[in-house]
Parts: structure tokens; C-alpha cells; sequence
């Protein structure tokens, strides 16, 4: 497999495109509740928004770059806590 190359490891027994970009989202969303401190990829431009939503209700500053074909990369990064 080269870089860039995704392969689907367990198939949706849907193939409506709300269920992935759901999909997509929570699979962030438990990153974010989880306390990751950086998290990042490729994800479906529709979901730009609501990414957003999360990563500024959570806590999480965001970069993002715009990619063809209905795709955004998005990093997500939690600010450090100082010290108690």
C-alpha cells in the first residue's frame, strides 16, 4: 500500500452518506472527549461545520486546508493546562 492509499478494513452495512460523515464525526468527537491532545485527517467538507462546533465547545483550536474533491484537512489541538 502506498501513502495516500485507504483501504476499508470493515465494510458499513449502509452506504448512505449521512451514516459516514457520522461516522466520521464521532469518531472524533470520543478523540475529543477522550482528552487527545492533537487530532487530525482528512475528513468530508460537509462535516466542516459541525467539527467546528465540537472542537470550540471542547476546548480545541483548529487548523484547517481546503483539498479537492469535497475534502478538508483538519487539525485539532488542545491548548495545555499549566500547571497546578
Amino acid at each position: 500500500m502506498s501513502d495516500g492509499e485507504y483501504v476499508e478494513i470493515v465494510p458499513f452495512l449502509t452506504d448512505t452518506p449521512d451514516f459516514v460523515k457520522g461516522f466520521e464525526v464521532g469518531i472524533v468527537y470520543m478523540a475529543m472527549r477522550h482528552g487527545e491532545a492533537a487530532i487530525g485527517g482528512l475528513y468530508h467538507a460537509d462535516n466542516e461545520e459541525q467539527l467546528l462546533l465540537m472542537a470550540h465547545r471542547l476546548g480545541y483550536a483548529v487548523t484547517r486546508e481546503r483539498h479537492a474533491d469535497g475534502w478538508i484537512k483538519m487539525e485539532f489541538v488542545r491548548p495545555a493546562r499549566p500547571a497546578a
